[in-house]
């Protein structure tokens, strides 16, 4: 015999009572159907069982990411980006070993490659002699100087990319800037209102954007005067000269 489901066992009690040799329903049937139904109505054991260990297994989980503030910010954190060669040195060069130009920076001459005069022909890292454009001077009347008119700094955004600044971090198209002159870096100074914050800036095809390792003494640079052209671009610098 089948076993009833439950629609049967209603309708079964809901017809009156007939004769065995009719329907074969018979009182003790009618007994077992009252059993089996009213056993039915409670929720099984099993099943509560394992709804209460998948609630705690849950609760577990929850505990344990809520306890672990490090598991926590790995599965929140953002993408990062970085450049081919953040931990490539530069070399000390003599000057009997390269025929380039060379230009001061500090205390030392930097060596660049003219070659490199297009902003298709450099990569995120590479650090760039060039002219400032007048703008930033239109801008920055103080840096009129004969020294502060050639610069050398970083590519961090190329053609195409979005440029911004959220709590002193670089981020590129929505990526952190995961290299070491990526944030505001310095123990002994103050971030400045352009070190916290720059609102997205989308880099036009021929331009790169540009900024100094150290924010805090970088005099101006793309947070300051946006995209450099590559019409003001010198060379790329690729040592320093003994």
């Amino acid at each position: 015999m089948r076993k009833m489901t439950e629609f049967d066992w209603k309708e079964a009690l809901s017809k009156p009572p007939v004769e065995h040799s009719q329907a074969g329903f018979t009182d003790e049937l009618r007994q077992k159907i009252h059993t089996q139904a009213a056993s039915g109505a409670r929720k099984s054991p099993r099943r509560v069982g394992a709804w209460l260990c998948g609630g705690v297994a849950v609760a577990a989980i929850a505990f344990a990411l809520w306890q672990t503030p490090t598991l926590w910010q790995a599965l929140n954190a953002p993408e990062t980006i970085t450049d081919p060669i953040t931990a490539v040195h530069l070399p000390d060069m003599a000057q009997t070993e390269s025929n380039l130009p060379a230009y001061p920076v500090g205390n030392r001459e930097a060596i660049f490659d003219e070659t490199y005069q297009t902003a298709a022909s450099l990569q995120r890292g590479d650090l760039i002699l060039y002219s400032t454009p007048r703008k930033a001077f239109e801008k920055y009347p103080e840096y009129t100087e004969p020294n502060h008119y050639k610069a050398v700094h970083r590519v961090i955004g190329l053609p195409g990319e979005t440029v911004e600044i959220r709590d002193a971090q670089f981020y590129i198209d929505g990526k952190k800037l995961d290299t070491f002159y990526g944030s505001f870096h310095d123990p002994n100074e103050t971030p400045e209102p352009d070190d916290l914050y720059l609102a997205p800036v989308k880099v036009p095809d021929g331009h790169v954007f540009v900024i100094g390792d150290t924010w805090s003494i970088s005099a101006m640079d793309s947070r300051h005067y946006g995209p450099l052209s590559e019409t003001d671009i010198i060379g790329k610098v690729i040592g320093y000269r003994i």
